[in-house]
């Protein structure tokens, strides 16, 4: 997820600080990573996922922040490639642990049965449930909560972003902070520190060229080219200046198989990254995260940074009663509550983790949700849910 090694290469300006830093902020936070951790420690440790959201969420009020927990929407064209290659992963995972769970290695089995897990709609709605019994705030995006929590700072909304995940830098996010610990420690790295990093020089660089170094290197939306890494885009780019320079070099270079199309794709990246959209809470439509000039035509890729969509379903996505995958309504029975480590079979049982379940099937099949008979749209006009 993200930019592999960025991090890394930003260590000399990251520093180590309290979240009380921000009391009196509203904080953003990427739900889907505290998820992600929560129920790879249910699996592991028999700890409920939503338990382990909710403490970091009552810490960080215990420190008088106020979150802000935004949500993944529904899949972006432009990842269509790195989802299907990420599911297939997944299910590889999946069978390793299976076949080690069934021979009574169970130790050996978790490492591989939580790689296996992805987090679906469904189970982030029992966070959203949780939050909203906390009267904490959050959002779901339309498409990806990265862009979401970018537009959310640029509108000064948020005034610092928890997440793990690289990308948020290279979407422009001004204060990012990582590996946030329960006590309230973490690591924070700053957007307008990028020309005191000692591991690659980028004093002078605008946001453009730190973005398209980072592509370069390899990034969700764009095949990467094989054995160009952050390193080696940064090389490049400072001696060849612009991207386009370049990618001619790198096309002449016998050494270097460039994928085909890559121009034309790392264009179409870049725009994903510019103009995706996200939800904003004022008017409550769809915008993009940045506006788009009239000098520029981005009209043949409206879909590549995400469909419009009408206003009502959107504002029923955001706040958390429309599945972003099926466009239906989200009404979870109790019966339809599951926990990650239901999951995990009884040891007698053969075949678990059944392809057909709504929780662990390919993400380009429908989610199933348990949905009223008639197919409408329920938008709750209560809007205390979203960030007020």
């Amino acid at each position: 997820m993200g930019i592999n090694r960025l991090l890394q290469k930003l260590k000399s300006i990251q520093t180590k600080i309290s979240i009380s830093k921000y009391a009196g902020s509203t904080v953003g936070v990427d739900a889907y990573c505290w998820l992600h951790k929560g129920i790879h420690g249910e699996i592991t440790w028999n700890k409920p996922y939503v338990e382990y959201c909710i403490k970091r969420v009552r810490m960080l009020k215990k420190f008088n922040v106020r979150p802000l927990i935004v949500f993944d929407g529904g899949y972006l064209p432009a990842k269509y490639r790195i989802e299907l290659i990420r599911e297939q992963k997944r299910q590889e995972y999946s069978k390793i642990g299976r076949e080690l769970f069934k021979k009574g290695r169970v130790r050996e089995s978790f490492p591989f049965l939580k790689r296996g897990v992805d987090v679906t709609p469904d189970m982030a709605h029992k966070f959203i449930e949780a939050l909203r019994a906390e009267n904490v705030e959050y959002v779901v995006a339309p498409y990806e909560a990265d862009a979401q929590l970018a537009y959310l700072e640029k509108k000064k909304h948020i005034a610092a972003i928890i997440t793990e995940d690289s990308d948020l830098l290279v979407f422009g996010c001004k204060t990012v902070i990582y590996k946030l610990e329960l006590n309230g420690n973490g690591i924070e790295k700053c957007r307008d520190k990028f020309g005191d990093v000692e591991e690659i020089n980028m004093l002078g660089w605008t946001d453009k060229k730190f973005r398209h170094m980072s592509m370069l290197a390899g990034c969700d939306y764009l095949p990467s080219i094989p054995g160009i890494g952050i390193k080696s885009a940064h090389k490049y780019l400072r001696k060849y200046e612009t991207v386009d320079k370049v990618i001619q070099y790198l096309k002449g270079n016998n050494k270097v198989k460039v994928p085909p199309n890559y121009e034309n794709d790392f264009k179409k990246a870049e725009l994903v990254f510019l103009y995706q959209r996200v939800f904003d809470i004022e008017t409550e439509r769809l915008v993009t995260l940045n506006p788009v000039s009239e000098d520029l035509d981005i009209s043949l890729d409206t879909d590549y940074i995400g469909s419009n969509m009408d206003k009502n379903i959107a504002l029923g996505i955001a706040i958390g009663d429309i599945n972003p995958i099926t466009m239906k309504p989200i009404i979870q029975a109790k019966e339809n509550v599951v926990e990650a480590r239901n999951l995990l079979p009884p040891y007698s049982e053969i075949d678990f983790l059944n392809v057909n379940d709504p929780f662990t099937c390919n993400p380009f099949d429908l989610v199933k949700t348990t949905t009223s008979q008639e197919n409408t749209l329920l938008i709750v006009s209560s809007h205390k849910k979203v960030i007020n």
